[in-house]
């Protein structure tokens, strides 16, 4: 809390969290001066206090609602605190305090969000609304509403291998060149993990050059042993949903060393989905030809500025005049095309396309910024 007209100019400021990660998306105050606040929260110690109705994590995205009383320090000033959510996506995005002290939630419900008995509609909402009574002796109600909107976000850029990571010429240039020419027309495909990689890996793929390696945390970029740059998401769901879609005719046999260390017929897939990264977004991982690509897409009601891409192992992160993420790699530079940001009818497959580019916003951590936001500042 911040009053410029206050020779104190910061009245309150505080931290409120756990350890994994937190994103608030609304606070409130009521007559008393007591504040509200909601967002989403993937931290298993997230503090809530004794009457919470959901004091334990959900093991997912959970919802966080939090009462506070400005001036008091440490855990006394914590009124109330609960989390809200299952194993899937949930956030709150807006919150309200009535005349008597109810407090009105509304954000992303997944699935798999427990609703109360009188429901207006018990499963699969885009929105959720939550109303409940900050006294322990009153009863607590849960009622959810539907979302008309039928509209979702959608990102979309790609990484493409620069020129300048070319072999140096040599004798063999000739026969190089034509290898790396065919390998750049074969689709890339995402091979599962049957023992052939270390075990944190769940899906590889092979571009032209460097490979890409997925694990829990997103994918790395891999440049023949020598250099790793991982791509992970900042404050995001620990554990989303992982799984590889479109099974290609393609198998792949492993005979390296003796017969007990051999691993054949492993499946291919044109496609790696990680569900839930944050409340209502999904990221697809894909292949272009030979180069990868891949697109955040975001339900009704979710807040694409919770997005932080961390290149962590990039050297010389920048954004070129042209709108591309360019970081060092190896001996030479990788490009991240300009995102195209548009929203789709998914009843007319209408696309309006939004004006964006990347805002880097810590060394190596980059967001989304499109019309509104570059106006605004607020990303």
């Amino acid at each position: 809390m911040v009053n410029p007209a206050n020779p104190a100019f910061l009245l309150y400021s505080s931290y409120l969290g756990g350890a994994d990660g937190e994103v608030g998306f609304d606070i409130a105050a009521d007559t008393a001066g007591f504040l509200y606040i909601t967002g989403y929260t993937v931290s298993a110690d997230f503090p809530t206090t004794v009457d919470a109705p959901q004091p334990l994590w959900g093991r997912g995205i959970d919802i966080f609602v939090t009462k506070l009383q400005r001036g008091r320090a440490g855990l006394p000033g914590l009124q109330w605190s609960t989390y809200a959510g299952g194993k899937g996506s949930n956030s709150g995005l807006a919150l309200v305090v009535g005349p008597d002290g109810t407090v009105y939630v509304a954000g992303y419900a997944g699935s798999q969000f427990q609703a109360s008995s009188n429901a207006t509609r018990a499963r699969s909402m885009a929105v959720l609304a939550m109303v409940s009574s900050w006294s322990s002796r009153s009863p607590r109600r849960v009622l959810m509403r539907i979302h008309t909107s039928s509209m979702f976000w959608s990102f979309r850029f790609g990484i493409v291998l620069c020129a300048a990571l070319t072999l140096a010429a040599a004798p063999r240039e000739a026969a190089i060149t034509q290898a790396q020419a065919t390998l750049a027309r074969t689709p890339l495909r995402f091979e599962a993990n049957q023992g052939q990689w270390n075990p944190a890996v769940l899906y590889a793929a092979r571009s032209g050059g460097y490979d890409l390696m997925f694990t829990a945390h997103g994918p790395a970029l891999t440049l023949a042993g020598a250099h790793r740059v991982d791509i992970s998401l900042l404050n995001s769901n620990p554990a989303p949903a992982i799984e590889a879609i479109g099974k290609l005719p393609t198998r792949t046999n492993y005979f390296v060393g003796a017969r007990e260390h051999w691993h054949t017929n492993i499946a291919s897939y044109s496609r790696v989905r990680y569900g839930a990264v944050y409340p209502g977004v999904d990221v697809v991982y894909y292949g272009r030809q030979n180069q990868l690509e891949f697109d955040f897409v975001l339900q009704p009601g979710a807040d694409p500025r919770a997005i932080r891409l961390r290149f962590q192992g990039a050297r010389h992160l920048s954004i070129t005049s042209e709108g591309d993420l360019s970081f060092q790699f190896g001996s030479g530079r990788m490009l991240q095309k300009k995102p195209l940001i548009y929203q789709e009818d998914p009843v007319t497959s209408t696309r309006r396309e939004i004006p964006g580019r990347y805002v880097l916003v810590a060394r190596n951590v980059v967001a989304f910024a499109w019309m509104a936001t570059i106006a605004s500042g607020r990303w």
